[in-house]
């Protein structure tokens, strides 16, 4: 599980609070990495993208500015802790 918390670069019109990026494998069995966006201080997800459908577990989000943040996770096809990968997410493809 990670998050990473900032204040908004331009007021959006639904914000009521920082925007949080959140990360955690969303899967009952470590599985499907999801990337999560809230305006609330994390209250509520107005967008999520699944970053890895299959097996996954720890991670880390930082910020890279200009909208951007660097996901670091592990992953695998089979167990959660064959690869170590770096997925960059941004704002835009969140809200899709």
């Amino acid at each position: 599980m990670a998050a990473h918390r900032a204040p908004p670069a331009a007021p959006h019109p639904h914000s009521k609070g920082f925007t949080l990026l959140f990360a955690n494998p969303a899967g009952t069995q470590r599985e499907n990495m999801t990337v999560r966006l809230g305006r609330d201080n994390g209250r509520t997800w107005t967008a999520s993208k699944v970053i890895h459908a299959g097996p996954a577990a720890y991670s880390n989000l930082f910020d890279l500015g200009r909208g951007k943040a660097g996901l670091l996770y592990e992953h695998g096809r089979r167990d959660r802790g064959e690869r170590i990968a770096l997925e960059i997410v941004t704002r835009k493809a969140l809200r899709r």
